[in-house]
């Protein structure tokens, strides 16, 4: 799969937890297409998604997603539509 997306960041900001600590947040939207190589040829595939990221500290990140995918694939009863949906979690460490 190839995808190119742009995403949108609508908001952002910070959260103070209990005076000690500052956090950095924001949300976005996704939107993108691309092309899926399959067992019966090549087929043009959308994507949608929001998202969440946080900066817990200078060096610890986290984010969370809910992405949709749509394509079209082949069989031999004919044209099928394949929609998926999926949700991420992932953390990530900045040295």
């Amino acid at each position: 799969t190839a995808l190119a997306t742009i995403s949108y960041y609508p908001l952002y900001g910070k959260v103070s937890w209990f005076e000690s600590t500052v956090s950095y947040f924001d949300f976005y939207l996704t939107a993108g297409g691309g092309r899926i190589e399959l067992n019966s040829g090549p087929a043009p595939i959308g994507t949608a998604g929001v998202g969440m990221g946080m900066w817990w500290t200078q060096h610890l990140s986290s984010r969370i997603e809910l992405r949709y995918q749509n394509y079209q694939d082949q069989i031999h009863t004919g044209p099928r539509r394949i929609e998926s949906a999926m949700a991420t979690f992932s953390m990530g460490v900045l040295l």
